[in-house]
């Protein structure tokens, strides 16, 4: 794993001890490493909320259809378009933004995919008004692109 480098590199661990060097140089470096990571906020705090925000959209839909039949009569395509448009949506994700991952790198695809589930996820919460059909469409759509996004 490499995260504290020994000054005499015979055996490295992810956080604390190792074969080399007296204790106090390997928690300075424990400690260097934990800086690092914490200065470096966006890399921990940004792809955990989205993961967040993705997998509650996900997991808690079916609750939400069962919420929603009260206000709203559910079509009979509804439902399975629900189940599938975010299954869907994860295999355009995985194809596209894995190329966009080879032709762009690693780190520029990954920021892409975050946006995309930020937006599929705010777009599925806030942006479904309207009556009939047309509230079940505007879900089916947000889904699908929240699932472009957790398919990259």
């Amino acid at each position: 794993w490499g995260w504290v480098e020994m000054e005499s590199k015979t055996h490295n661990t992810p956080l604390m001890g190792g074969s080399g060097g007296s204790r106090l140089s390997t928690v300075d470096g424990v400690v260097q490493r934990l800086r690092s990571l914490l200065a470096d906020y966006k890399t921990l705090v940004i792809p955990a909320a989205c993961n967040v925000s993705a997998s509650y959209n996900i997991c808690n839909i079916g609750y939400v259809v069962q919420l929603m039949r009260l206000e709203h009569p559910v079509p009979r395509w509804a439902a399975p378009a629900f189940s599938s448009s975010v299954l869907f949506g994860s295999i355009v994700g995985q194809l596209a933004l894995g190329f966009a991952g080879d032709r762009i790198g690693r780190r520029p695809a990954m920021m892409i995919t975050l946006t995309i589930i930020i937006i599929g996820s705010l777009g599925s919460a806030f942006f479904t008004t309207g009556y009939g059909d047309d509230i079940w469409r505007r879900l089916v759509v947000w889904r699908f692109i929240l699932g472009i996004g957790v398919g990259g």
